[in-house]
């Protein structure tokens, strides 16, 4: 994908479209994208293309990124009262899932 899109339509791998089809037979009330150049994403929103890994960044940038993820989902949602559904690998949600009441992993993600 070479233009504006929205995030849901720009990554088009096959393990992500079979985690969107799993949140979305789970009847989950959100979904959203974990992304390493955007933080946290709504499946609608319109992004740019990058190429930008969060294991390619330096500690401080990681440190940063998830702590703008954890301030975007705490002005959404309650996260005390929040079970989560996680799809990523452990660096992406390590730091993060303990924010939730309860979360759980259904796929293991390298």
């Amino acid at each position: 994908m070479k233009q504006s899109t929205s995030a849901v339509k720009m990554y088009t791998g096959e393990s992500f479209k079979l985690w969107i089809r799993d949140a979305k037979a789970r009847n989950v009330d959100h979904i959203y994208i974990l992304s390493g150049k955007y933080g946290l994403l709504e499946l609608d929103e319109i992004i740019e293309p990058y190429d930008l890994n969060l294991s390619h960044q330096d500690a401080s940038y990681i440190v940063n990124w998830k702590n703008n993820v954890i301030l975007r989902l705490k002005a959404m949602h309650q996260l005390t009262d929040t079970h989560a559904i996680i799809y990523a690998n452990k660096l992406y949600y390590e730091g993060l899932h303990h924010h939730f009441n309860s979360y759980e992993i259904p796929f293991q993600i390298d």
